[in-house]
């Protein structure tokens, strides 16, 4: 084909036949290869030692980390590769000392905390960390050699298209500053009427024994759904005063510790953000990177008496101990390790999976259902009852309900949904659905799958009065 035929009408980026990413295809092949791989090669796996498994893991999820980042036109910046980096924070940070300490753990790791550690029992988490994270990379690589993205390249096109006025749009973002507000309102109201004016002084197992048996569920949910819809944009009244409420939660909540509290609305609203609008510089989000890590650091001293009992000059700043101190999730996977490898649990067969909607479907239409607080088939409830309150994560769940296959198949339909979702056009609708999953995926990383039934029907909620409004406002223009 001549220069000239490439200059006809007929050859415009719209009509051009979309190009390989080549990222992606490499990311997807080579992903496969060593998915396929690893699932074979456990005894090889098993003889590494604590400090060789923590290395190849490390290795192994910055190559990814890499690819992924690589294969999307976002970049750093992009959802599938900002969640993939929570999913690493979230579930390696435990394996970073022994990496560089001779294959000690961390030093903090003492007392009571120790009673669940062992090496054997972290390389077996590690070899099941590394399968979730091979098959979320792959499948965000599938997606992206698949796909094409339907955004415009150019931000001067972004800007013309997306800005234009849309009474959709203009809805969603009234929504969700409303939710937003509302949601850090009615914290404010719950924090000083249980702890007092001064509540941000306080610990972070005050605040939690403070809100013990509050709404502060629905809370959250109206934070992290509110701030995703809010990102479509900035500029209506409606989202700049959601703004300023969720910069007054991230000051006050912090210093209690509220750390994922707070990350994840950030997260989410970044995720729609990007989606129509040019993405910074990866050396922005390096910047980004240290400056958060520096911030939980300091967190982290300062949640156990907080803010009110701890002196300043005693609080110090390591990103190395921010790393560690995020990868509790461990945690919960060697759990689950020790009920079903090691004393031989049957698995739940996608249990809790299915209790969710289950028991949502019944309380909508009224029936009877079995309490929350003795309904085993919620992985909180029994994690709670039987080990304690030490959270979640999603691949410790996939691993309770249906061992490595359970891994291998729910990071590969998380990575699948949160690429694709960052293929579509940036349009209204699909940028508050893409706000909505990027919110539950989320969640789940250090939480139990049960909110996810109610956290998706109130999004959709969200949606629903937004049309609803347009619909009013279009007839009310007429």
């Amino acid at each position: 084909m001549s220069v000239a035929d490439r200059r006809h009408p007929m050859w415009s980026p719209e009509t051009m036949p979309p190009r390989i990413n080549l990222h992606g295809a490499i990311l997807a092949h080579l992903g496969s290869a060593a998915l396929i791989c690893l699932l074979f090669l456990w005894p090889t796996f098993e003889k590494l030692g604590i400090q060789g498994v923590a290395v190849l893991s490390i290795g192994l999820a910055i190559v990814l980390g890499c690819l992924v980042a690589k294969s999307l036109n976002d970049g750093v910046w992009s959802f599938p590769f900002l969640y993939f980096l929570i999913l690493c924070l979230f579930h390696l940070g435990l394996f970073l000392s022994p990496a560089i300490n001779d294959g000690r753990m961390a030093s903090f790791l003492d007392g009571i905390w120790t009673g669940w550690y062992s090496d054997s029992l972290m390389i077996r988490a590690a070899y099941l960390i590394d399968l979730g994270l091979l098959s979320y990379a792959t499948a965000v690589g599938f997606v992206s050699w698949m796909s094409r993205d339907l955004r415009p390249k150019f931000k001067s096109e972004i800007d013309s298209s997306f800005l234009a006025a849309s009474p959709m749009r203009n809805s969603i973002v009234d929504v969700g500053g409303m939710a937003l507000s509302v949601a850090v309102v009615t914290w404010l109201y719950v924090c000083v009427s249980e702890l007092g004016p001064f509540f941000f002084l306080s610990s972070y197992i005050d605040y939690l024994k403070a809100t013990e048996g509050s709404s502060v569920g629905l809370i959250y949910f109206g934070l992290t759904i509110g701030s995703a819809l809010i990102a479509q944009d900035l500029t209506r009244p409606t989202s700049r005063a959601g703004l300023i409420f969720l910069l007054a939660f991230l000051v006050l909540a912090l210093p209690m510790g509220l750390r994922s509290e707070s990350l994840f609305p950030v997260i989410a609203a970044l995720a729609v953000y990007i989606r129509c609008h040019k993405a910074p510089s990866s050396m922005a989000m390096v910047a980004a990177i240290l400056i958060g890590l520096v911030a939980i650091s300091a967190v982290q001293q300062v949640r156990s008496q907080g803010l009110g009992g701890t002196a300043l000059h005693e609080v110090s700043v390591s990103p190395v101990k921010a790393i560690e101190e995020m990868g509790y999730s461990a945690r919960v996977l060697v759990t689950t390790i020790g009920w079903h490898e090691a004393s031989h649990e049957p698995y739940l067969s996608g249990a809790t999976y299915v209790a969710p909607l289950e028991r949502g479907v019944a309380g909508i239409l009224g029936l009877p259902r079995v309490e929350a607080e003795t309904d085993f088939r919620l992985m909180n409830v029994e994690i709670a009852e039987r080990v304690g309150t030490i959270g979640g994560s999603i691949i410790a769940e996939a691993h309770h309900n249906l061992g490595e296959s359970g891994i291998v198949l729910v990071l590969g339909l998380a990575g699948l949904i949160a690429s694709r979702l960052c293929t579509i056009p940036p349009r209204p609708l699909p940028l508050a659905i893409l706000g909505i999953a990027a919110s539950l995926l989320l969640m789940h990383v250090r939480n139990s799958f049960a909110p996810i039934f109610a956290w998706g029907t109130g999004g959709l909620a969200l949606i629903l009065l937004a049309v609803g409004i347009t619909w009013l406002r279009g007839r009310g223009g007429h």
